[in-house]
């Protein structure tokens, strides 16, 4: 995102949210840099895909719209944490713990000790701040009154259709819509040209790209009488040989033209 905001040439930016959140500094962190394209009058657009909830909706707030499709799952406006203690396995094993506390607290949070009733309010007050942060958010971000957020907040997850009725999103369509859309705000319609700024593959990520790529396109060229599981046995039938040719070097040094296909 930072990245993308110091491109001199941008005019707006669409941000594809497909994701069903997860911790929310990390969402804070990814909301804070979206402002910063506000105070730059950078338009903002979210584009959502099949899943914007929790902390999906949480960096969508800032947006000057958002888009869903109709079946999109959003919302998930809620907060809650899981606090694992393993002193019943423990005990299950014969094993056992001992100390001296100095404070009431010292032990509080050792996994090998159940959580103290002082300890779960702590936890639960550290809850109720971060729903009422994100209830505060979406508030102001959606100009929506608290009073009419609660009610579909709460953890309450809905489909594109239900949220644009209830004032969570502004227009149910795909990510060319979304694009179309921020152009228009941005006042180039007539003449602007889309740059996607995605995370770098690693190695291993790019060869499995290339490897189902080419898998696709190996299968479509196939015969329509052939099941897939046919096909896909013909295909690893054939890669052994394929293979053969193609790690041939003595050296191991290969190169291989996806274009023309030929391999030196």
């Amino acid at each position: 995102l930072k990245q993308a905001r110091l491109k001199e040439d941008l005019s707006a930016l669409v941000l594809r949210v497909d994701s069903p959140g997860g911790s929310a500094f990390a969402s804070e962190v990814i909301r804070r840099e979206l402002e910063l394209f506000k105070e730059a009058n950078i338009p903002l657009v979210v584009s959502m895909g099949s899943l914007a909830a929790s902390g999906g909706y949480w960096i969508s707030t800032p947006a000057d719209e958002i888009w869903a499709t109709p079946s999109t799952i959003t919302g998930s406006i809620g907060a809650f944490a899981v606090v694992p203690v393993i002193d019943r396995s423990m005990g299950a094993l014969g094993l056992n713990t001992d100390g001296v506390d100095t404070t009431s607290l010292s032990s509080a949070f050792r996994l090998d000790k159940p959580l103290s009733d002082q300890a779960k309010s702590i936890f639960q007050s550290q809850i109720d701040f971060l729903y009422n942060e994100f209830l505060q958010i979406v508030s102001e971000g959606r100009n929506l009154p608290p009073e009419q957020l609660e009610p579909i907040a709460g953890g309450r997850v809905w489909t594109g259709t239900q949220a644009l009725e209830l004032g969570l999103v502004d227009h149910l369509g795909d990510q060319f819509d979304a694009i179309n859309s921020a152009a228009a705000i941005a006042g180039i319609s007539d003449n602007y040209q889309v740059h996607r700024i995605e995370p770098q593959l690693s190695l291993l990520e790019q060869i499995l790209r290339d490897l189902f790529g080419q898998l696709s396109i190996k299968l479509a060229s196939m015969s329509s009488g052939q099941s897939w599981y046919q096909k896909i046995a013909t295909v690893f039938i054939e890669a052994p040989a394929q293979a053969n040719i193609l790690l041939s070097d003595p050296q191991n040094q290969y190169l291989h033209c996806s274009q023309c296909s030929l391999d030196i």
